[in-house]
């Protein structure tokens, strides 16, 4: 026969241990919110750099609690801001990965075009006047992509038309650093790249200022290599434009 006081030492140790789990539980979930509620009031007062470590502390140490995708998307924002562009990239991309339709991905998404365009760094030219278009362009045509990518899977998001307005941009970009290419290609004589280019153009970038530009290149592009005919449609296509 079982001893009666053996089964209820063994009841009693279960209970302690239950509630010993139940106040570490406790104790987890409360420094969670705590440090949640501390990077949020850091990341509203522009203090980066401190929501950083905090919303760091969370994604390491607590990365399955239910604020893991709001401190992921918290990183990213604090990241955008302290210029920390490689990191941020490197927490949307696991984002992307593990959350594929997540109700924030359009926000994800519009974040990586930004970013990129950050890297690309062709807002400190505009700042200070200079058209240095010949830069390459491997930054903006990611931009791009997202920004794309966001326009036509998410067309009701809150980030469409400011996207919409950064893909005009970004073709101007693209199309200036073309044109920029162009222009090396008929200082060395290479007309038959030049052809292919601007063929190119016209059917990346029709309506950019800087493909009309290179039609004149492309003319003479046929002119030196005989083709009259080629060379005389192209005229018309400038004169009909002008």
């Amino acid at each position: 026969m079982i001893n009666i006081k053996y089964i209820l030492i063994i009841f009693l140790l279960n209970i302690i241990t239950a509630g010993c789990s139940n106040n570490h539980e406790s104790n987890s979930d409360d420094s969670i919110i705590k440090i949640y509620n501390f990077g949020q009031q850091k990341l509203h007062n522009g203090e980066f750099r401190d929501a950083i470590k905090q919303f760091e502390i969370l994604n390491n140490d607590y990365p399955f609690s239910l604020y893991a995708d709001q401190v992921q998307l918290n990183l990213i924002y604090a990241y955008y801001k302290s210029y920390e562009l490689l990191s941020a990239i490197n927490i949307i991309d696991r984002f992307i990965s593990l959350n594929p339709v997540h109700t924030n991905l359009d926000y994800v998404i519009y974040m990586r075009g930004l970013i990129a365009m950050d890297l690309d760094d062709d807002f400190l030219h505009s700042f200070f006047g200079l058209k240095n278009y010949n830069r390459n362009t491997q930054y903006v045509s990611t931009a791009f992509k997202y920004f794309r990518q966001l326009v036509f899977y998410y067309p009701n998001s809150l980030y469409v038309a400011d996207a919409g307005k950064r893909l005009i941009y970004l073709k101007n970009r693209l199309a200036n650093f073309d044109f920029s290419v162009i222009k090396y290609y008929n200082e060395i004589e290479a007309y038959v790249a030049i052809i292919n280019r601007v063929n190119q153009m016209l059917q990346d970038h029709p309506y950019a200022e800087a493909t009309f530009n290179s039609l004149k290149y492309m003319r003479t592009a046929y002119e030196k290599l005989g083709l009259n005919e080629e060379a005389n449609k192209v005229n018309n296509i400038i004169m009909f434009n002008k």
